[in-house]
């Protein structure tokens, strides 16, 4: 059962079994996310090593992705050029 006003309609996002967790904007600004009562409730109850550690899980998996990415993009490059475009990604670095 979902803890959102009636009339607010479920928005859309990623799914944990049936319900959403993090899903596209609430609202025009898309500063704003709606994230799931029961997921914040977890996160509230955990202690700021555990949070850190799911922040170090996502930050880990995101660089492996990027670096998946950039290998099968560029399967000749160089370890280091491979590495320096994943940290260019990761730190928002544009040229």
């Amino acid at each position: 059962m979902s803890d959102l006003p009636e009339n607010q309609p479920f928005p859309k996002g990623v799914r944990y079994g049936s319900r959403s967790i993090l899903t596209e904007p609430a609202s025009a600004n898309p500063e704003v996310w709606y994230t799931d009562p029961i997921l914040l409730e977890v996160l509230r109850k955990q202690t700021p090593a555990q949070r850190l550690a799911i922040v170090n899980e996502m930050w880990l998996s995101a660089r492996q992705m990027f670096y998946n990415l950039e290998r099968a993009n560029h399967p000749d490059g160089s370890e280091d050029d491979v590495n320096r475009q994943v940290a260019r990604r990761l730190s928002s670095v544009t040229d």
